[in-house]
């Protein structure tokens, strides 16, 4: 049987796999004779039976660490020791009775089903409730439901959840949390996970209005701030399990791990969505930075180029002006548009602009040699030919020797997939094929290049270049050292930096890299950062962090310490700036129109109810709603509208979402009789005279009703209330409160 604190690393995993050993867990089925009849779940050895109340369960695991209201009627606990050994999660229903039962110890047992067990019935299981196993297939959690209890039907309880999800999801989402890290920590993966409120309240405004957190990052280029696990439809009643089994095989940096759990409601069908974020994914603490006069000039420079490409090559709706055949000999390479090349040239020298990079110029004989090779990789495929070196393959037979020398044109060449303007975002990108040291990326960004040419087939493409360029540049960077522009690429990137015009990387050389749009944002990169992605050399400095997104508007500062100069040996800093910038702004996502479900709320004071901002068209992809409150000592307002009612009085909530807003009167009232501080139904001297005593301190708390006590609504109970209750039975006041 497995030990409570167990901890699995990848190399054990791995080690594990290719012994073929298996992970030593319990494999003896639940349903085996020792198992109580009347029994539902075994966790470090304590029995929970469906005859037990909630109380039961206390005696047996000690107080919940979680206790919240459950939409069956009852409590839902989640319990657990030191390093979450003992998980339990239980729902009860009105009568304290077990309704769901619950674990993920390494440990537990049920009737069908036990921790470490191999080869389920996944069918049976899951048409019960739910389980989930780590990447051997061995479970490690599962949820069930104790029919025994007479528990609500899955219509109910999905109308039940719809009608406040906002409170049943507040209940259900910090046992999630919890089920999620124990998982976490159980199993080897150590990434937890934190409750924000906050979040929450954003996460469910995202999907009340059919978005999500993956979305909302995306499209306002802020994906450094979010991390995403899986969504998808919820299965019976919803519950944690649905979050915990996300728990394996995800890792969570530091900063970006509040949990973006939520459940909720599309057409009446239930869905959830997993992942994490940091604050700032919601709340912008970030700044403008105004660019350089050299900047701007790089800026201009791209745009212009870009603008250009971008309606050459729209204004050519065909893209081929002889169809390639490639697929047996002859090979037909086919022909390109003319304003199909024209425009992705435009392209790449849009981001060489904006590097401070020369243009590259059209030369037909490397455009037609490009085209050779795209169609001669594509039949070669095709052909089943080896070919381990692309750049270099063999010259198969029945391939004339003019073909196969266009095919080796130029003096450097990338292939990449993509059409002839695709791939060079994508080799630009250079997330594959040479990820680490992106040397599609370097030729693309050659300073010396001055010719290109360009050919795609089947979504194969080919760049072939020529140099001959003078250059005074000293570092090609990507971010580039002037203008990137954001959307070209990634919202992150490989960053890399080479050196040239007499410059070296030496043993000491290290970066460090500031955002300037964010206050303390610095990031220190050295040849020794423990990670499989940096790369350091004497002529170029290659690394990856996910926190650097190229989000237009950002700027970043970014400093080369301890660099040499080749001619007098001097070791310096070079410093350069790396902006990121919208070279085209296309068509905008129009700012959605906001309408409230209410624009008066009447609200009991200590009571909520739920104002929702619906946005049209839904599913407002980068949009979110703000809320506040003219007044929140008498009714606060959270991130999802939900108003919670303090005083007696009267607010104006505000939504605000782009350049929409709009406002709802919330009235807040009491269900007592101000200044009945006796609470005899009844106005009197003594309502006074209880409310002088408390004032003074003496020992009537059990005598006065402080809710009705606050005569003059300011807040606070004081003598001034007392000369309320008094005016106004003399007839000096109408109304109290």
């Amino acid at each position: 049987m497995l030990h409570n604190k167990r901890r699995i690393t990848s190399i054990a995993l791995v080690l594990a796999l290719l012994l073929g050993v298996f992970w030593t867990c319990p494999t003896v089925s639940a349903a085996e004779g020792d198992f109580p009849s009347n029994g539902l779940i075994i966790v470090g050895g304590k029995t929970v039976t469906n005859s037990m109340t909630l109380d039961d369960v206390i005696d047996l695991f000690g107080e919940p660490k979680i206790m919240t209201d459950s939409l069956f009627g009852g409590k839902i606990c989640t319990f657990y020791g030191d390093n979450y050994s003992d998980y339990l999660y239980i729902e009860t229903n009105s009568a304290s009775k077990i309704v769901i039962y619950a674990s993920i110890a390494d440990d537990f047992r049920m009737k069908t089903i036990s921790a470490g067990q191999q080869n389920v019935n996944s069918y049976y299981v899951q048409s019960k409730m739910d389980y989930y196993s780590n990447n051997q297939q061995l479970v490690c959690g599962a949820l069930d439901i104790n029919y025994y209890a007479g528990s609500i039907d899955r219509t109910k309880y999905t109308q039940m959840f719809s009608q406040d999800i906002c409170t049943a999801n507040k209940n259900m989402i910090p046992h999630s949390v919890a089920m999620f890290n124990a998982a976490t920590e159980l199993y080897g993966y150590n990434t937890p996970v934190v409750y924000d409120e906050d979040v929450y309240d954003r996460v469910l405004q995202l999907a009340e209005n059919g978005n999500n957190p993956y979305n909302y990052a995306r499209n306002n280029k802020r994906t450094a701030y979010e991390r995403f696990t899986s969504y998808g439809s919820g299965s019976w009643f919803l519950h944690p399990m649905m979050f915990a089994s996300r728990a394996t095989g995800y890792t969570f940096p530091e900063g970006k791990n509040l949990a973006a759990f939520v459940n909720y409601m599309v057409n009446d069908y239930t869905y959830y969505y997993c992942g994490s974020v940091s604050s700032e994914l919601f709340v912008n603490t970030e700044h403008p930075v105004a660019l350089t006069a050299e900047e701007q000039v790089k800026l201009q420079n791209a745009m212009e180029r870009y603008q250009a490409s971008v309606d050459t090559w729209n204004n050519e709706p065909d893209y081929y002006e002889v169809e390639p055949s490639v697929s047996e000999l002859p090979i037909e390479p086919g022909v390109i548009k003319d304003a199909k090349i024209e425009g992705a040239i435009g392209f790449i020298n849009s981001i060489r602009a904006g590097a401070g990079l020369k243009d590259l110029t059209r030369n037909d004989d490397l455009v037609e040699g490009a085209q050779a090779k795209a169609a001669y990789t594509r039949y070669l495929g095709y052909a089943g030919i080896s070919n381990s070196n692309p750049h270099n393959p063999p010259q198969a037979e029945g391939i004339s020797d003019e073909f196969y020398r266009k095919t080796r044109l130029g003096g450097s060449e990338n292939l990449y997939i993509g059409n002839v303007q695709s791939s060079i975002s994508n080799a630009i990108d250079d997330g594959y094929g040479d990820p680490i040291y992106c040397g599609h990326r370097r030729n693309l960004l050659d300073p010396y290049a001055s010719q290109i040419g360009l050919g795609s087939v089947e979504n194969q493409s080919a760049h072939k270049f020529y140099g001959g360029q003078s250059s005074d540049i000293d570092f090609v960077c990507w971010p580039s050292k002037g203008i990137t522009p954001s959307g070209a690429v990634g919202s992150t990137a490989q960053w890399t930096i080479w050196a040239y015009n007499g410059y070296i990387f030496n043993n000491d050389t290290y970066v460090t890299i500031k955002l300037l749009n964010k206050d303390n944002a610095t990031w220190t990169i050295t040849r020794n950062d423990n990670n499989n992605r940096t790369s350091f050399s004497r002529s170029s400095i290659c690394f990856y962090n996910e926190n650097l997104a190229l989000t237009a508007g950002y700027v970043y500062e970014v400093t080369l310490h301890n660099v040499t100069k080749t001619d007098t040996l001097e070791v310096t800093d070079y410093t350069y700036r790396a902006a990121i910038a919208q070279l085209y702004s296309g068509a905008q996502e129009a700012n959605p129109e906001l309408t409230l479900d209410q624009t008066e709320l009447n609200v009991t004071k200590g009571e909520t109810a739920k104002l929702h901002g619906i946005l049209n068209p839904n599913g407002s992809s980068k949009y979110t709603v703000e809320w506040t409150s003219s007044d929140p000592t008498v009714a606060e307002v959270s991130p999802c509208g939900l108003v919670t009612a303090k005083k007696r009085g009267t607010a104006v909530i505000t939504a605000v979402c782009g350049t929409e807003e709009k406002q709802c009167v919330v009235t807040v009232t009491t269900n007592v009789l101000m200044g009945d501080t006796d609470g005899d139904g009844e106005v009197s001297i003594n309502d006074a005279t209880c409310l002088q005593k408390y004032i003074a301190h003496y020992n009537v708390h059990s005598e006065i009703t402080l809710d009705n006590a606050d005569t003059n609504n300011d807040g606070h109970i004081d003598i001034r209330d007392v000369t309320e209750i008094q005016r106004y039975l003399v007839g000096f006041r109408q109304s109290l409160g």
